[in-house]
């Protein structure tokens, strides 16, 4: 009877733990200098943490005692990498940033909605493009957005929800030696996004002559535990 009990408390704790989450799973498909390759990769997002997950390990962006922070476990060697110094390739990935090694400034109208639509699987999604400025190279992406993927437009959401807490957690570390980004603007033009086209299925990209295509395969509503996260 006491074990039963002793279990039954420690499953509800261990429950208690978990936090609200997403997983992604997508397909990307690279191709450049007429080599190519296809892989998978799984995205679980919560509020305060965001892994990016493969076959060679995983990449970790976690918000923790009020700073941002990025580090990658190796899968092959067991090994964590720090990799806090490259908080800038993160937002210069983000069609809202323009950056430098210097430091980020915030983009507006970026965004190019066209007429032109395409299922993905059973979803309708459209067509928009953008670029994105990184280190003084810019790339030309068509991003398709679907409304239809509830579950899918519910972890955008919560995505914009990690990327505004990094934002603020790098805004008052000082981390960045220029960061000229308002929060409640950015808050405006993730809502705009998501409001107006859904959640991101599908990108093609052109990047220093290579092309890269993502397509989502999956979205998983799903309680995760935190210390997945951690080292």
């Amino acid at each position: 009877m006491y074990k039963f009990v002793f279990l039954f408390v420690l499953t509800i704790f261990s429950f208690s733990l978990a936090v609200e989450g997403y997983v992604i799973t997508q397909q990307i498909q690279v191709s450049s200098f007429g080599a190519g390759n296809i892989k998978k990769q799984k995205i679980y997002i919560t509020e305060n943490a965001i892994a990016t997950v493969d076959d060679g390990g995983k990449v970790v962006q976690l918000v923790e005692n009020g700073k941002f922070r990025i580090f990658r476990y190796d899968k092959a060697t067991g090994k964590y990498v720090e990799m806090t110094k490259m908080i800038p390739m993160v937002f210069a990935a983000l069609p809202f940033f323009t950056c430098t090694p210097a430091g980020c400034e915030l983009r507006k109208n970026v965004f190019q909605p066209t007429d032109e639509y395409r299922k993905f699987g059973k979803y309708r999604a459209r067509k928009v493009l953008t670029t994105v400025s990184m280190f003084g190279i810019a790339s030309n992406i068509a991003n398709w957005y679907t409304k239809d993927y509830k579950e899918l437009v519910e972890a955008e959401k919560l995505r914009a929800k990690f990327l505004l807490k990094a934002v603020k957690a790098v805004k008052n570390s000082g981390a960045m030696g220029v960061f000229n980004v308002d929060v409640n603007q950015l808050k405006e033009l993730f809502g705009e996004v998501i409001n107006n086209y859904g959640g991101l299925i599908a990108s093609e990209s052109n990047l220093m002559g290579g092309k890269s295509f993502m397509r989502v395969i999956s979205v998983e509503r799903k309680d995760v535990d935190p210390s997945f996260f951690k080292k």
